[in-house]
């Protein structure tokens, strides 16, 4: 059992062997042995990866595509843009808004360079479309295709 002090405070929760929760937060254990607020870790994760990804100007991933319907059309992006969907756009994680990639359908060899204007899950090797772009380079009722990604800057 592990009994944590915080204060004036004792508790003693119940945990696994990689993560804890405590009344207001919760701690993980990193691959060193220590203990580290969950939400710094992840932080840490995320920093990690956007740095690996800035390294590799050109990798294999998957593309998909979003703003089919109008439910996104004239909504905000993540960069304060518009979302249009007949734009060459992409959301994209890791990658300065404004930056131009180049995606490239394997299936097929056509392709297309965006603009990243949005974010999305936290997926790496991934870019999500505008559903005009997606077009240019493969049929809608696709929905994800195996694409080369190169970061243009």
């Amino acid at each position: 059992m592990l009994i944590v002090t915080f204060g004036l405070f004792l508790y003693s929760p119940v945990f696994s062997l990689e993560e804890a929760s405590f009344p207001d937060a919760t701690y993980v254990i990193t691959e060193k042995g220590e203990w580290v607020l969950k939400s710094v870790y992840e932080l840490d994760l995320k920093a990690k990866a956007l740095s690996e990804l800035k390294k590799e100007n050109k990798f294999s991933g998957y593309a998909t595509y979003y703003g089919s319907t109008s439910k996104f059309q004239g909504k905000k992006t993540a960069s304060g843009e518009k979302f249009d969907r007949n734009l060459m756009t992409a959301a994209m994680n890791g990658i300065k808004f404004g930056t131009k990639v180049k995606v490239t359908n394997l299936a097929n060899n056509k392709f297309i360079i965006v603009k990243v204007n949005d974010r999305m899950g936290n997926i790496k090797n991934k870019i999500d479309l505008s559903s005009g772009a997606f077009k240019k380079i493969a049929n809608l009722s696709t929905g994800r295709i195996k694409v080369n990604i190169e970061i243009l800057k």
